[in-house]
């Protein structure tokens, strides 16, 4: 059974490649361009397996996004692993993981294995 990512990234580029990426190595993927639309997909009846997300974006970042998905038991749940070329160390959530961009490909899967 695929692991279903649900990416969020609000730069395109970055957005398309991880997406790309992710997909030829057997994930599924959905996609949001903040957190705010991350919360739409999920009420709408999205399912996640691990949630990749970027801290800096507009709207609703990445912060904001891990405090509301905490709020809720059934997101709550699922893994978080968030991406920032901010030091770790700074990273002002309770998430699960943390990933440097640029991203690490080998460090990326890795995570993601713990998860499928």
């Amino acid at each position: 059974m695929p692991t279903n990512v649900l990416l969020v990234e609000d730069t395109e580029g970055i957005r398309r490649a991880l997406a790309e990426i992710l997909r030829l190595e057997g994930y599924e993927v959905t996609i949001a361009i903040d957190g705010d639309e991350a919360l739409k997909k999920l009420r709408s009846g999205t399912k996640a397996s691990v949630i990749l997300l970027d801290m800096i974006m507009p709207r609703m970042d990445g912060a904001a996004l891990v405090g509301e998905l905490k709020k809720n038991p059934e997101w709550a749940a699922i893994p978080t692993i968030v991406m920032s070329a901010r030091d770790g160390a700074q990273a002002p959530m309770p998430a699960d993981a943390f990933l440097s961009k640029p991203i690490n490909l080998d460090a990326l899967f890795s995570l993601l294995e713990r998860y499928r």
